[in-house]
């Protein structure tokens, strides 16, 4: 472990960067089915 922290301490930021856009993407995917459910609970896919 402690190899893997040396080789990414010159690259901590962009390490950061990836770990914050992981959890925004993990966001988004658990918020694009509550969309789609509201979107059928109205009733924008039904044919009446």
């Amino acid at each position: 472990m402690k190899i893997l922290f040396r080789y990414l301490s010159p690259h901590k930021w962009l390490v950061a960067l990836v770990l914050i856009l992981a959890a925004v993407n993990i966001g988004f995917s658990l918020f694009d089915p509550i969309i789609f459910g509201k979107l059928v609970d109205l009733g924008f896919f039904s044919s009446g």
